[in-house]
């Protein structure tokens, strides 16, 4: 019992102890969003001086903190800068008249439509897919609200088709036709699909006092392969496939993109091909795709 008084007791006795060593935290200087800020060091004390990127976000602000007399003093300095709307940023170099970095954009998924492909009820819109990461490594160049990258990147296109009496087939010059499935065959589904490396050239700009990013422009887009694939039952109710590769595609084309999105995070992307896919006879398109982004 006297053991347990005594341990009460010293409780009692460090809980002002304890209550000294907590800090308060205060807020010296509130720092706009996207900001530029500079520490300079003096004996007399540490001035910050935070200039906001977009002047939405109102003046350049200074605060002195003083250092008492014959105090003794060491610092940290830690420095972060923004990038929302602008992708995952590996690394930068700050300059007087912009920014410097290496990003990584996000991801799109969308669906892609085969415009002119001749017949509306092929190529299904609701069955055919991409998948794209925009740019793996890029580099890019900020000034204040404004910025252009250039990346590299990869593209995966899906054209599907699902109806029951056609497939597509690779003809002697290397394109691709319809054909219809022998007597007694039933269509599961055929598709295109295509691969791309893409080198996308974007200009951004942050709309002034939204949450808002609109990113757009042209995407090089180098095709390296094409494949077409259709899986059937035969008369017995067996499961076939088919399957072909060496299509003649053509090799360099060029994309538009548009994307709005929301602090850099979830977004909604257009993206629209001027050029035709295939360079040999038979079907031929210029693909459609609407989709969301990701981290871009």
């Amino acid at each position: 019992m006297k053991t347990k008084i005594i341990a009460t007791i010293f409780s009692l006795l460090a809980l002002p102890s304890v209550a000294l060593c907590q800090e308060v935290t205060d807020t010296i200087v509130n720092v706009p969003a996207e900001s530029k800020i500079v520490i300079t060091e003096n004996p007399n004390g540490t001035l910050f001086t935070v200039t906001p990127v977009d002047a939405v976000y109102g003046e350049e602000e200074s605060l002195l903190v003083k250092y008492p007399e014959n105090a003794s003093v060491s610092s940290r300095q830690t420095s972060f800068r923004s990038i929302f709307g602008h992708g995952i940023e590996i690394g930068g170099c700050c300059r007087d008249n912009g920014y410097w970095s290496i990003i990584a954009d996000g991801i799109c998924i969308g669906l892609n439509r085969a415009n002119g492909q001749g017949s509306p009820d092929a190529m299904q819109w609701s069955k055919s897919f991409e998948l794209s990461w925009l740019s793996c490594i890029g580099v890019s160049y900020s000034y204040k609200a404004f910025a252009v990258s250039l990346g590299f990147g990869f593209d995966w296109r899906n054209y599907r088709c699902t109806t029951s009496d056609l497939r597509l087939v690779v003809n002697e010059e290397r394109g691709i036709t319809w054909q219809p499935y022998a007597d007694g065959e039933r269509g599961r589904m055929s598709r295109l699909k295509t691969f791309a490396l893409q080198f996308p050239l974007l200009c951004q700009v942050r709309i002034p006092g939204t949450s808002l990013t609109v990113k757009g422009g042209p995407i090089m887009c180098v095709n390296t392969y094409a494949s077409v694939k259709s899986v059937y039952d035969d008369p017995d109710g067996n499961k076939c496939e088919e399957f072909a590769k060496g299509i003649g595609i053509r090799k360099v084309t060029l994309d538009l993109l548009g994307n709005v999105s929301l602090n850099g995070g979830i977004g909604l992307y257009v993206r629209y091909s001027p050029m035709k896919v295939m360079k040999s006879p038979g079907i031929n398109f210029r693909p459609l795709t609407v989709g969301v982004s990701i981290g871009f």
